[in-house]
């Protein structure tokens, strides 16, 4: 099987996680799910309510992911049955796009393959914009790249804030024999998960987490992975994009580095940044 010998650490916030680890076990992997970010609503959901009754007024709505899209839908059914033709929708990349349409919502326009904020900015639709009217539906405290740039190109945006990221449960302390014995990579695909992943692991023991810099961190931006190397982690696999398929194939490229790694003496590894 493409990914026999693989046991993944998966970090990312449900459903994500389940979708990434079952994605590993059809291909011949073993992944333990272990989300570090919880998606709750906001704490302010009469302000999003006030803001979606808004969006007739907008020349643009910017969904920056699959949560933003599941925890506003709620509120654009209440008051827009059917959605106002002329907002058009944009979204970071594939996977908000398909949650788009799982809503009902009208078609989204994304980048091919940066699917980042900068990708979405290097579409001709976001080059003139002065005076356009953009609503960013988004969660708290996440990037202002997008929405200091579209200023920047003076348009007129409205932050709305649909959910907000918290930490889950904190796992048994049983999640130590795992890393210390038998996972021997990670998948991160956020700056916020690398950071609480560090926070829940020091919980459970402030040793752990050199085990966990010790291993290969897959990623999915350079900017990733810059961050990961200032928190220690020393192996470092840059994916293109955090859908399903570039990561397995990702982790199916650099399986045989994986496992040899593994069988290493920690003390030996040495830094890299590789990518695809």
């Amino acid at each position: 099987m493409m990914l026999e010998d693989i046991f993944a650490l998966v970090t990312r916030p449900q459903p994500q996680n389940d979708a990434l680890c079952e994605a590993i076990h059809e291909a011949g992997g073993r992944a333990l799910s272990f989300p570090t970010i919880r998606i709750m609503p906001p704490s302010n959901s009469l302000l999003l309510n006030q803001q979606i009754e808004k969006i007739d007024q907008y020349h643009w709505v910017i969904f920056t992911s699959r949560h933003a899209v599941e925890q506003s839908a709620p509120f654009i059914y209440a008051k827009w049955p059917v959605f106002p033709q002329n907002t058009q929708i944009a979204v970071i990349g594939q996977a908000t796009a398909l949650a788009v349409k799982t809503a009902h919502l009208p078609q989204a326009i994304y980048p091919e393959f940066d699917w980042r904020s900068e990708g979405l900015l290097a579409l001709p639709q976001f080059q003139k914009i002065t005076q356009q009217k953009i609503a960013i539906i988004t969660g708290e405290n996440g990037r202002t790249v997008l929405i200091d740039t579209l200023k920047k190109r003076k348009a007129i945006v409205t932050n709305i804030i649909a959910y907000q990221r918290t930490f889950p449960q904190i796992l048994p302390p049983l999640i130590r024999e795992k890393i210390d014995k038998k996972i021997n990579v990670s998948i991160c695909t956020s700056n916020d998960i690398i950071q609480n992943l560090k926070i829940i692991i020091d919980k459970i023991n402030i040793n752990l987490w050199q085990t966990v810099c010790q291993m290969p961190m897959v990623v999915v931006s350079k900017r990733m992975a810059l961050f990961a190397k200032e928190m220690g982690i020393q192996t470092i696999f840059v994916a293109e994009n955090p859908s399903l398929n570039v990561i397995i194939a990702l982790l199916a490229k650099k399986k045989e580095q994986i496992c040899q790694m593994k069988r290493k003496n920690p003390s030996l590894l040495k830094k890299e940044i590789g990518e695809i």
